[in-house]
């Protein structure tokens, strides 16, 4: 669920970084995180809206487990020194929707659902969290980044998609909703 909601991942090792992140946003596609290109499946997805400045809102969408729990939030960020950072905070995930099976939750199902990211997440509420692109040889990994600490076990594959090349929510092959 972390990873699905930091849409991020690589090693910073030698691969090189890319100079603009969102420039595929500025050509109107979304960052897909996760991706199994032969299931055409993303685990997250990210459509950028780009503000004044470094500044951006991203709309995610994305499984939160494997259980089959959507997350829909929005947030707002920045670029910095060619990362993608945000502030993932526990308003963000009090405001988000939760859809089940296709129907919203309500009540005391949204509740729950919310309570258990806050607990989930909570090490990472308040944070800055920062994802800085890296081509390596099989594609583009998301390095992240927490208060300017790396933390390598949350990077992942990620790749910019356009609305009509047909890919859904699902969780990596293998791994069962």
């Amino acid at each position: 669920m972390l990873g699905s909601l930091l849409l991020l991942a690589t090693s910073m090792m030698t691969a090189p970084s890319i100079d603009d992140p969102l420039a595929p946003a500025r050509r109107g596609l979304i960052r897909c995180s996760i991706p199994d290109t032969a299931r055409k499946t993303c685990r997250t997805f990210g459509r950028y809206s780009l503000k004044s400045g470094d500044r951006y809102l991203v709309d995610v969408r994305g499984l939160t487990t494997n259980d089959g729990l959507v997350i829909e939030y929005r947030a707002s960020g920045a670029v910095e020194r060619g990362a993608i950072c945000l502030t993932l905070t526990e308003n963000i995930i009090g405001q988000a929707q939760f859809i089940k099976s296709g129907v919203t939750l309500t009540n005391a199902a949204l509740a729950a659902a919310r309570q258990r990211t806050i607990d989930f997440l909570y090490p990472l509420l308040g944070k800055k969290i920062c994802s800085r692109d890296r081509r390596d040889g099989t594609g583009t990994r998301a390095e992240v980044s927490v208060d300017d600490a790396r933390i390598p076990e949350l990077d992942k594959p990620v790749r910019w998609i356009s609305e009509g090349d047909g890919y859904t929510i699902a969780p990596p092959d293998g791994e069962a909703i």
